[in-house]
């Protein structure tokens, strides 16, 4: 399978288990769904650093990797400075219509 397809199928899957995380009741739904989302979406990250890597010259990927890890933690911290406010005043489910 490519990297492109792997990608794409795994974009699709973490769609999939997004919904149904909507619908988690209690701690077994949780498990069994929000595990099979950690690897799908660990291995999709994988996949896709290697081919974002892979279209810019070879001189400039450690700068790509700088400024992707700095976008992410950026990010992150952005998301979890506006994520508190909002999960006091309406729960969780608006972080997986978000994501």
């Amino acid at each position: 399978v490519g990297k492109r397809t792997f990608v794409l199928a795994s974009t699709a899957a973490l769609a999939l288990l997004l919904g149904l995380m909507m619908r988690v009741t209690d701690l077994n739904m949780l498990l069994a769904v929000g595990l099979p989302m950690t690897f799908v979406a660990a291995a999709r990250t994988a996949a896709f650093q290697t081919l974002s890597s892979e279209i810019v010259p070879p001189a400039m990927r450690g700068a790509l990797m700088g400024l992707r890890g700095a976008a992410v933690q950026g990010g992150q911290g952005l998301f979890l400075s506006v994520g508190g406010g909002v999960y006091a005043e309406y729960g969780f489910s608006p972080f997986l219509w978000l994501t």
